[in-house]
């Protein structure tokens, strides 16, 4: 499975909604000083934690009900196969204060499975 993209809103550096792109292996994160780099890094390692976000994540000016992290995968053949699935199928799972918020699945646009579930680590 290979990260495609990501979403944070009310995490540290990204007080409104930031969406992030991935094409391809990602080597470094470039970028001036106090533009969200390790926010990002940290967001990222945070999301598969079984512990919820802090206080101490959510950016200046929000409130912890503010605070969201989408990330979104592109399921290799193998996992599709295993699991049934049509390849390509996307994993879309979001990450709120305290819980998976969801996760769904897209194959070809399509909404195939959404759930809302307590979290558990995804990798």
């Amino acid at each position: 499975m290979d990260l495609t993209a990501a979403s944070l809103k009310g995490y540290r550096r990204f007080k409104d909604q930031s969406e992030i792109q991935f094409r391809g292996k990602v080597v470094a994160v470039l970028g001036p000083n106090e533009a969200g780099k390790t926010s990002l890094l940290k967001a990222l390692t945070k999301f598969n934690d079984r512990e919820p976000f802090t206080d101490g994540d959510v950016a200046r000016g929000c409130v912890s009900g503010d605070l969201g992290v989408s990330v979104t995968f592109l399921l290799s053949r193998e996992d599709c196969a295993v699991a049934g699935l049509r390849w390509p199928t996307w994993m879309k799972a979001t990450k709120g204060s305290t819980v998976l918020i969801s996760s769904s699945l897209r194959q070809n646009s399509e909404i195939g499975i959404r759930h809302t579930a307590p979290y558990s680590p995804l990798f």
